[in-house]
């Protein structure tokens, strides 16, 4: 991918030889080198822990380690590393000062670290780790996308200062609560399926440019929850059930779609399923019909 760090190592020589835009340097194994698939010499690495010191030691992925790493790379982007399991730590992005895009899929490191150097990250996938609480991130003021699915985090917390942010997933972690979104006006997609959410409240009122918002799989169990929602003006798309992340136990009441569709006009698209302007006006009817007939049985 273009703009993505890759060295060259090769390992048939001792120390092994690294060759990085062009320029060798000496490395190290700190581990017993991988072997050798059909005997080829040579074989191409990303980078993947970088000592926070430019004058230290770069760690590779395979167990490599540079004694003398090559200085900042401000042509360098994106950064990406994908089930290595072998990132315990993210360090050194400084290294890199022009990032935009970073994607850690399926590493053990547990804290969200790092990143103060990343001021013009637009991108950031931290998916499958072993992160409990979002921080960090501060500096990162440019963000526009983060994605923290399948975590360990238990509080939606330290993102007043994402300003320009507007797409965030947060699904199958740990969150108990809907809050700590106040500043984030810009938010336009929020996904929080398979956490352990109950109330939905007014905790959204200040998001007025949400279009799509999926909250399946979590513990909303009363239609009053939802009237939170009609503040939204562009919610578009809204998902309490789906097939990856199940149901919210209001989805089993009688008359959910019906309750749903009169008091959000503005949603065209349910469940994953796109809702037409006659199933509204029908809900309508419905609804009012319903309302008629309680308010006569009070009366008598």
């Amino acid at each position: 991918m273009e703009g993505t760090a890759t060295l060259t190592v090769d390992r048939t020589s001792s120390p092994a030889k690294v060759e990085f835009k062009g320029q060798q340097y000496k490395a190290r194994w700190i581990v017993p080198p991988p072997p050798v698939k059909d005997d080829a010499p040579c074989y191409q690495a990303r980078f993947a822990q970088v000592d926070e010191s430019v004058r230290g030691p770069v760690h590779l992925s395979d167990g490599s380690q540079l004694e003398n790493p090559p200085t900042g790379d401000e042509t360098v982007t994106t950064i990406e590393m994908f089930m290595v399991n072998a990132y315990a730590r993210v360090t050194g992005l400084r290294c890199f000062p022009n990032l935009q895009s970073v994607s850690l899929i399926k590493q053990p490191f547990r804290k969200m670290e790092g990143f103060h150097a990343a001021t013009h990250l637009q991108d950031l996938w931290l998916v499958e780790t072993n992160i409990s609480a979002i921080e960090g991130l501060d500096a990162c003021r440019q963000l526009r996308r983060l994605y923290l699915n399948s975590n360990k985090i238990t509080k939606i917390r330290n993102l007043d200062g994402l300003l320009l942010l507007h797409t965030l997933w947060l699904s199958d972690n740990c969150i108990t609560k809907l809050e700590g979104l106040e500043t984030n006006v810009s938010l336009k997609q929020l996904w929080l399926g398979q956490n352990q959410i109950e109330h939905i409240g007014d905790a959204l009122k200040n998001n007025v440019e949400l279009e799509d918002i999926n909250l399946s799989g979590n513990l909303v169990g009363s239609f009053r929850e939802l009237l939170g929602l009609t503040t939204l003006p562009k919610l578009q798309t809204l998902c309490l059930q789906d097939l990856m992340f199940g149901p919210n136990p209001l989805c089993q009441l009688c008359n959910y779609q019906t309750y749903l569709l009169y008091h959000l006009q503005q949603v065209s698209t349910l469940d994953g399923v796109k809702v037409f302007d006659d199933q509204k006006q029908l809900a309508e009817a419905t609804y009012m019909k319903k309302k008629m007939y309680y308010n006569m049985r009070i009366k008598t």
